[in-house]
């Protein structure tokens, strides 16, 4: 080995560790850069020369064959995977809060909101009906005072339902600055392939380029769930459920697309190839922010408003139904009076035809008698009867199918035959819920229904519709019962021998039915896919009911002149437990979407379908235990067996007005809580494992200056090498050769 072998040795050891202080000087300069890898020179031997004689291998220097990016890749992931929650809950903790600014009783039960102007509605017809019972001649005031706290309910019902609508609007609008920033990180990505690639194939390491990346996937991964694969070029492949986004330097942008027809709410779309029409691929994004708004937009605002519009509608429907009981029995009045108009908390208002008040059916005349051709009135506080509604169960209730009979039909005959057009019955006795309630042959059915109201009207009230002139359920007329609870009801038979002239009726010919409405209506833009009852088409609906089919229902939606449209869609299935039974029902693809166990029913719509309510009931008829002298109606109990039905239709059971909005402030107070807690967990998991990676990756000052040391010890010892080999030639050349005096000579 020559000493020119030496001096190359040295040189080469001096540019490897300049070649590290190089490092040691980006990794300082880099310290307070984000996403920045700490980098290590990796240092390796040269390729050594082979010595004959002696034999052997003589070492020819030092070389850097490698920076060396120090991450660890699995934190990576995992910090990933928790930054996707972490967007989600970000989203839907900020949700919940502005949601809190609409229900402001949430955090002060003293606020003004919906909670004190229901208490204050309530509180007006109990006014009105104390006025009633001590000076019902002078009830003008009490009776505005009921008009403006509707109005100012009703008022405020749309407004909270507005607000809900615009939360939704805006998470829709943010969904498309999203998707925006999506599609620059997805094509930044793609770029970052393709030089990544590039210096890979020429044997270099893309260090920076790498801590770009894995900064953009994290900042992708906040904004959406998907799916990340490094292939052996060094690119990474990005899907989600199997639709590409980036494939090396080719990536697929987002968009927005359409939602259901007529819809404000937009859904998100894929291009997937180019010049093709975007797939819709709402339902694969769940996470992240993309995800965490449309969980907030679809599932969680729009939870909220369907409770705010099944308050409304159960308001809406029960308080019309006495209210209309009371007009409809009013002869100087021609049609039944609705107190409300609309079906839903965004177009509910107080009915115009109240006059400001002066039509509102406080009291109402029941003819309980007849002397001679004169009828026997007696009154009935209609207003009490509303007041009381407010411990009364929403949306379940005890009706009778459709009468020929009228209030002032006798139920029996006093001694004679009471006119043609009224029916004989005879005495007997109605249990309802453990409460025994005469009648007797020389009552009407009004006089009956008011005997009911007096027994304890806290538990259960009771109205006759006269009239079966209503536009929305023709088949309106006869009895129902509102209770505070689910009812077992007994018709007991009658103890005098009926009048056998044709038409006659007992009472059990009522026909009894304990009823559980759906919340209506359903059909709001851009619901969830599969939160339909049925597929929706701007075309008539035809509906078989009990009454015309009997053992079979259906739903079709029809074209003009066509066949049949296509099957519901799948929804799930309730448990119906009945009389000590438990029965499914289930609606699917193929099964109907309502179905008959036993006495228990399911139908949709009552009668003609009316789009704008979209109702449907479960209902149990009236048992008999005793040939037909003993009729029984137990209550029913639903659940929802996989969480799909009941949410779909929104079915109510055994929930009074009264605690049904506080459950709605409950759920909000607990669910926002829940969020921001689960927010702070997901959080703290990102930190730690963010601080995992940083005691891995970052750069530490006082080992950088270290290692600098080291590397400049060895570069000086390196030059001192050079400093004794420069010795060994200068001692070679210039003293064991000089100049012969006889050189010429020779």
């Amino acid at each position: 080995m020559s000493l020119i072998m030496g001096i190359e040795t040295a040189i080469r050891s001096l540019r490897a560790h300049t070649f590290a202080l190089d490092t040691i000087d980006h990794n300082i300069a880099n310290k307070n850069t984000l996403g920045y890898s700490r980098q290590v020179a990796v240092f390796a031997t040269t390729e050594p020369m082979t010595n004959i004689s002696p034999p052997g291998q003589i070492g020819t220097g030092v070389k850097v064959s490698n920076i060396e990016r120090i991450r660890d890749l699995y934190l990576d992931r995992q910090i990933r995977s928790e930054l996707q929650n972490v967007g989600k809950w970000e989203i839907l903790e900020r949700t919940f809060q502005n949601l809190k600014a609409l229900f402001p009783e949430v955090d002060d039960p003293t606020a003004p909101g919906l909670k004190t102007q229901i208490e204050a509605f309530w509180n007006a017809w109990e006014a009105l009906a104390d006025k009633v019972d001590t000076d019902p001649l002078n009830i003008t005031a009490e009776k505005i005072e009921v008009y403006n706290r509707a109005y100012e309910l009703a008022n405020l019902l749309n407004n909270r339902a507005s607000g809900l609508i615009n939360l939704q609007q805006d998470l829709n609008n943010e969904m498309r600055t999203t998707i925006q920033n999506i599609n620059t990180y997805l094509k930044l990505i793609a770029e970052l392939n393709k030089q990544i690639v590039n210096i890979y194939a020429i044997g270099q390491q893309p260090n920076d380029l790498l801590d770009k990346r894995t900064q953009a996937l994290a900042e992708l991964s906040k904004l959406m769930n998907l799916n990340i694969e490094t292939r052996s070029d060094g690119s990474v492949f990005l899907h989600v459920h199997g639709h590409t986004l980036v494939d090396g330097s080719r990536y697929n942008s987002l968009t927005y697309i359409s939602g259901k027809k007529d819809s404000k709410f937009e859904r998100i779309g894929l291009f997937e190839y180019q010049g093709a029409r975007p797939v819709d691929i709402t339902d694969k994004i769940y996470e992240g922010r993309l995800g965490g708004l449309l969980n907030a937009r679809d599932q969680v605002v729009s939870w909220y408003r369907t409770q705010l519009d099944t308050f409304a509608n159960s308001l809406i429907t029960v308080v019309n139904k006495i209210h209309r009981g009371a007009t409809s029995s009013d002869p100087t009045i021609a049609f039944p009076i609705d107190f409300f108009t609309g079906s839903r908390a965004s177009d509910i208002n107080v009915n115009l035809q109240l006059n400001k008040g002066s039509n509102i059916a406080a009291y109402t005349g029941i003819i309980t008698g007849y002397t001679g051709a004169t009828p026997v009135t007696q009154k009935m506080n209609i207003a009490k009867i509303i007041a009381n509604i407010n411990n009364k169960l929403m949306n379940s209730w005890v009706q009778s199918n459709n009468q020929t009979i009228y209030s002032y039909t006798y139920i029996g005959t006093n001694g004679s035959l009471p006119p043609a057009n009224q029916l004989g019955l005879g005495n007997g006795q109605v249990i309802i819920g453990g409460v025994t309630i005469p009648y007797y042959s020389t009552d009407t059915i009004g006089a009956f229904v008011n005997r009911i109201n007096s027994i304890n009207p806290e538990k259960f009230v009771a109205i006759y519709i006269d009239s079966n002139s209503n536009p929305k359920d023709p088949n309106e007329r006869g009895l129902y019962i509102f209770s505070n609870e689910a009812l077992t009801i007994e018709e007991l038979g009658d103890t005098t021998p009926l009048i056998t002239n044709s038409g006659n009726m007992t009472l059990k010919r009522l026909n009894l039915e304990e009823r559980i409405y759906s919340a209506a209506p359903i059909n709001y833009e851009g619901a969830i896919e599969g939160n339909q009852i049925l597929e929706y088409r701007p075309v008539p609906l035809t509906f078989f009911t009990w009454e015309s089919q009997k053992n079979k229902f259906d739903v079709e939606a029809m074209d003009p002149g066509s066949s049949a449209g296509p099957p519901p869609k799948y929804l799930g299935s309730v448990n119906i437990i009945y009389r000590g039974a438990q029965y499914e029902v289930q609606w699917g693809t193929v099964q109907p979407i309502a179905a008959t166990r036993s006495a228990i029913i399911a139908i949709t719509g009552s009668g003609s379908f009316i789009p704008e309510s979209q109702k449907f009931f479960f209902g149990s008829r009236v048992i008999s235990s005793n040939g037909n002298q003993d009729h029984q109606l137990s209550p029913f109990f639903i659940s929802d067996k996989d969480g799909n039905l009941l949410q779909s239709i929104k079915l109510i059971t055994n929930t009074r007005f009264e605690d049904f909005y506080d459950s709605i402030l409950s759920s909000l107070k607990g669910e926002t809580n829940s969020a921001e807690n689960i927010l702070a967990e997901y959080k703290a998991a990102v930190e730690q494992l963010q601080n995992l990676q940083d005691n891995i990756t970052r750069v530490d000052e006082v080992q950088e200056l270290m290692l600098a040391k080291q590397y400049q010890r060895a570069y000086d010892a390196s030059v001192r090498v050079m400093a004794v080999i420069d010795e060994m030639l200068n001692m070679l050349i210039n003293r064991t050769a000089t100049q012969s005096s006889n050189w010429s000579e020779i």
